[in-house]
């Protein structure tokens, strides 16, 4: 009689020991998943930022063009033969308008670099079919392997993000070091346009 007490005990031992341990690998699989799901909105809202930024920056484009077409057509509506100018105001022009030149290039490099930051791209997301309801309906027993194959899922998730935000950083560099170029130019030429409308 003992024997099947002792017996008995070391069972219901070992199944509360089971259960105890299925329960914090459930808690430990469920804290994995909660912590790739902020991951995931990290990313996503690095995603927004960057995008909101070249926006910006297109905006900022489009105020120097504005800009930029006015000192043009001031500069045509004074533009001289270079055959009636002297030397140095022939050199003079030749300047201004190789500036000019440069900072159509630089206005143009950066507003490409800003469309593909902007380039719309489909990104990973985590399954919303019915299957997936069914898996965790049907297997509420086995939780823990549920949390864990969808913290798989959101970390090609976060890789997939991680590795579009890194490109559209690096566009999104280059094109405001072209729009510092182009500010730097443009600063320069007004005060150079409206000197060369007196001296013509």
């Amino acid at each position: 009689m003992k024997k099947i007490v002792k017996l008995f005990s070391s069972r219901l031992d070992s199944t509360h020991g089971s259960d105890q341990a299925l329960k914090e690998s459930i808690d430990a699989c469920k804290a994995l998943y909660e912590y790739f799901q902020k991951l995931v909105e990290h990313e996503k809202n690095r995603f927004q930022k960057l995008e909101d930024k070249a926006s910006k920056f297109l905006t900022m484009i489009s105020v120097i063009i504005t800009a930029f077409l006015v000192v043009i057509n001031n500069f045509s509506n004074n533009l001289v033969s270079l055959c009636s100018l002297s030397i140095a105001l022939q050199f003079y022009q030749v300047i201004l308008i190789i500036l000019l030149i440069f900072l159509f290039s630089s206005l143009s490099v950066s507003w490409l670099y800003l469309l593909r930051v902007l380039k719309p791209k489909t990104t990973r997301h985590l399954p919303s079919t019915q299957e997936t309801i069914n898996a965790y309906v049907q297997n509420a027993n086995r939780l823990n392997e549920i949390y864990e194959d969808n913290a798989k899922k959101m970390k090609e998730v976060i890789d997939e993000y991680k590795s579009a935000n890194k490109i559209k950083a690096t566009f999104l560099e280059k094109a405001y070091q072209y729009i510092s170029i182009s500010g730097v130019l443009f600063v320069i030429i007004i005060p150079l346009s409206i000197i060369y409308k007196y001296l013509t």
